[in-house]
């Protein structure tokens, strides 16, 4: 039960850093090509932050950071369609 949550944990730490990285080179570069993907990485991270914390019975802030990662992918979806 423990080894989930550190494999969750160490997904958002990975989503976390990817989308920090996409975010400034996107700033230094001013190519917002990526921005999509910053979105869809975005969404992911809030999806796997979200079931963190629902397993750690803190269900209340993971049914919202569910609630995130439902529009972040939805709009990150609608842009790649």
């Amino acid at each position: 039960m423990k080894k989930i949550s550190v494999i969750l944990a160490v997904i958002v730490i990975v989503l976390g850093i990817l989308v920090m990285f996409l975010g400034i080179h996107g700033m230094i570069t001013k190519n917002y090509a990526a921005v999509p993907y910053t979105r869809l990485f975005t969404g992911l991270m809030f999806l796997f932050f979200g079931a963190l914390l629902f397993r750690e019975n803190r269900k209340g802030i993971g049914v919202v950071l569910f609630i995130a990662a439902g529009f972040s992918l939805f709009g990150s979806i609608t842009v790649f369609l």
